[in-house]
Protein backbone atom coordinates (compact mmCIF):
# COMPACT_ATOMS: atom_id res chain seq x y z
CA UNK A 1 0.00 0.00 0.00
CA UNK A 2 1.47 3.35 -1.00
CA UNK A 3 1.90 6.34 1.26
CA UNK A 4 -0.89 8.24 -0.50
CA UNK A 5 -3.47 5.46 -0.05
CA UNK A 6 -2.54 5.05 3.66
CA UNK A 7 -2.95 8.76 4.33
CA UNK A 8 -6.29 8.79 2.47
CA UNK A 9 -7.47 5.82 4.58
CA UNK A 10 -6.41 7.40 7.90
CA UNK A 11 -7.95 10.77 7.00
CA UNK A 12 -11.24 9.05 6.22
CA UNK A 13 -11.16 7.39 9.67
CA UNK A 14 -10.76 10.78 11.34
CA UNK A 15 -13.69 12.27 9.42
CA UNK A 16 -16.92 11.64 11.42
CA UNK A 17 -19.01 11.68 8.24
CA UNK A 18 -17.12 8.54 7.19
CA UNK A 19 -19.02 6.62 9.88
CA UNK A 20 -22.37 8.29 9.23
CA UNK A 21 -22.54 7.68 5.50
CA UNK A 22 -24.41 4.69 4.19
CA UNK A 23 -23.07 2.67 1.33
CA UNK A 24 -24.90 4.90 -1.14
CA UNK A 25 -23.51 8.12 0.34
CA UNK A 26 -26.68 9.05 2.22
CA UNK A 27 -26.75 9.94 5.85
CA UNK A 28 -29.44 7.51 7.00
CA UNK A 29 -27.84 6.78 10.36
CA UNK A 30 -27.35 10.47 11.04
CA UNK A 31 -31.00 11.19 10.26
CA UNK A 32 -32.23 8.44 12.59
CA UNK A 33 -29.97 9.63 15.42
CA UNK A 34 -31.01 13.26 14.96
CA UNK A 35 -34.68 12.30 14.84
CA UNK A 36 -34.35 10.26 18.03
CA UNK A 37 -32.55 13.11 19.85
CA UNK A 38 -35.17 15.65 18.78
CA UNK A 39 -37.86 13.20 19.92
CA UNK A 40 -36.29 13.00 23.38
CA UNK A 41 -36.01 16.78 23.71
CA UNK A 42 -39.75 17.44 23.32
CA UNK A 43 -41.83 17.49 26.51
CA UNK A 44 -43.71 14.27 27.22
CA UNK A 45 -47.50 14.17 27.33
CA UNK A 46 -49.30 11.85 29.76
CA UNK A 47 -47.33 12.98 32.81
CA UNK A 48 -49.38 10.82 35.19
CA UNK A 49 -48.76 7.70 33.12
CA UNK A 50 -45.04 8.39 32.88
CA UNK A 51 -44.80 9.08 36.62
CA UNK A 52 -46.47 5.75 37.36
CA UNK A 53 -44.21 3.96 34.86
CA UNK A 54 -41.12 5.41 36.57
CA UNK A 55 -42.49 4.19 39.92
CA UNK A 56 -43.10 0.74 38.38
CA UNK A 57 -39.51 0.63 37.14
CA UNK A 58 -38.28 1.49 40.64
CA UNK A 59 -40.51 -1.19 42.16
CA UNK A 60 -39.17 -3.70 39.64
CA UNK A 61 -35.59 -2.76 40.57
CA UNK A 62 -36.41 -3.24 44.27
CA UNK A 63 -37.94 -6.67 43.56
CA UNK A 64 -34.81 -7.66 41.62
CA UNK A 65 -32.67 -6.51 44.55
CA UNK A 66 -34.79 -8.45 47.04
CA UNK A 67 -34.55 -11.55 44.89
CA UNK A 68 -30.78 -11.12 44.46
CA UNK A 69 -30.23 -10.84 48.22
CA UNK A 70 -32.74 -13.66 48.83
CA UNK A 71 -34.92 -11.59 51.14
CA UNK A 72 -38.09 -13.36 52.25
CA UNK A 73 -41.28 -11.49 51.34
CA UNK A 74 -44.92 -12.28 50.83
CA UNK A 75 -45.38 -14.70 47.90
CA UNK A 76 -47.22 -12.09 45.80
CA UNK A 77 -44.04 -10.01 45.39
CA UNK A 78 -42.02 -12.78 43.75
CA UNK A 79 -44.88 -14.61 42.02
CA UNK A 80 -47.24 -11.95 40.63
CA UNK A 81 -45.96 -8.38 41.05
CA UNK A 82 -43.87 -8.41 37.87
CA UNK A 83 -46.87 -9.72 35.93
CA UNK A 84 -48.89 -6.77 37.19
CA UNK A 85 -46.18 -4.28 36.16
CA UNK A 86 -45.23 -5.68 32.75
CA UNK A 87 -48.27 -4.66 30.66
CA UNK A 88 -48.13 -0.94 31.60
CA UNK A 89 -44.37 -0.93 30.99
CA UNK A 90 -44.55 -2.66 27.60
CA UNK A 91 -47.62 -0.69 26.50
CA UNK A 92 -45.86 2.59 27.36
CA UNK A 93 -42.82 1.49 25.34
CA UNK A 94 -45.13 0.59 22.43
CA UNK A 95 -46.81 3.98 22.71
CA UNK A 96 -43.43 5.70 22.50
CA UNK A 97 -42.52 3.71 19.39
CA UNK A 98 -45.82 4.70 17.78
CA UNK A 99 -45.23 8.36 18.70
CA UNK A 100 -41.73 8.21 17.26
CA UNK A 101 -42.81 6.60 13.99
CA UNK A 102 -45.95 8.64 13.44
CA UNK A 103 -44.55 11.92 14.89
CA UNK A 104 -47.87 12.48 16.65
CA UNK A 105 -47.95 12.46 20.44
CA UNK A 106 -51.71 12.77 20.59
CA UNK A 107 -52.10 9.10 19.62
CA UNK A 108 -53.21 6.67 22.33
CA UNK A 109 -53.45 2.89 22.46
CA UNK A 110 -57.00 1.66 22.08
CA UNK A 111 -58.69 -0.95 24.22
CA UNK A 112 -58.24 -3.60 21.50
CA UNK A 113 -54.49 -2.95 21.31
CA UNK A 114 -54.16 -3.29 25.07
CA UNK A 115 -56.37 -6.38 25.10
CA UNK A 116 -54.29 -7.98 22.35
CA UNK A 117 -51.14 -7.29 24.38
CA UNK A 118 -52.72 -8.95 27.44
CA UNK A 119 -53.81 -11.96 25.36
CA UNK A 120 -50.37 -12.24 23.74
CA UNK A 121 -48.57 -12.21 27.10
CA UNK A 122 -51.10 -14.58 28.66
CA UNK A 123 -50.91 -17.04 25.80
CA UNK A 124 -47.14 -16.99 25.51
CA UNK A 125 -46.10 -16.97 29.18
CA UNK A 126 -49.00 -18.90 30.72
CA UNK A 127 -49.87 -21.43 28.01
CA UNK A 128 -47.05 -21.89 25.48
CA UNK A 129 -43.89 -21.64 27.61
CA UNK A 130 -45.12 -23.95 30.43
CA UNK A 131 -45.67 -26.63 27.80
CA UNK A 132 -42.08 -26.55 26.54
CA UNK A 133 -39.99 -25.51 29.56
CA UNK A 134 -40.00 -26.63 33.21
CA UNK A 135 -39.09 -23.17 34.53
CA UNK A 136 -42.47 -21.71 33.54
CA UNK A 137 -45.81 -22.55 35.12
CA UNK A 138 -49.22 -21.62 33.85
CA UNK A 139 -51.18 -19.64 36.43
CA UNK A 140 -54.62 -18.04 36.27
CA UNK A 141 -53.51 -15.40 38.77
CA UNK A 142 -50.79 -14.24 36.38
CA UNK A 143 -53.39 -13.84 33.63
CA UNK A 144 -55.47 -11.76 36.04
CA UNK A 145 -52.44 -9.62 36.84
CA UNK A 146 -51.86 -9.02 33.12
CA UNK A 147 -55.50 -7.98 32.80
CA UNK A 148 -55.37 -5.64 35.81
CA UNK A 149 -52.16 -4.12 34.42
CA UNK A 150 -53.89 -3.55 31.07
CA UNK A 151 -56.89 -1.91 32.76
CA UNK A 152 -54.54 0.24 34.84
CA UNK A 153 -52.66 1.36 31.72
CA UNK A 154 -55.91 2.16 29.91
CA UNK A 155 -57.17 4.39 32.72
CA UNK A 156 -53.80 6.07 33.30
CA UNK A 157 -53.68 6.87 29.62
CA UNK A 158 -57.17 8.42 29.81
CA UNK A 159 -56.31 10.55 32.88
CA UNK A 160 -53.94 12.87 31.07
Amino acid sequence: MGKQSVSRFTSSLQDPSFYMDGSDGSRDVSRVVNRFISYLMNPLPLRTLHGVVICFLLIYAVVLGLRYYEVTTIPFVYNHLNDLLVIPLVATACLHVIWWIKKDRSLRLGILSILSLVILYSGYFEYYLPGIHRRYTGDVWDVMCYGVGGILFYFLQKLS
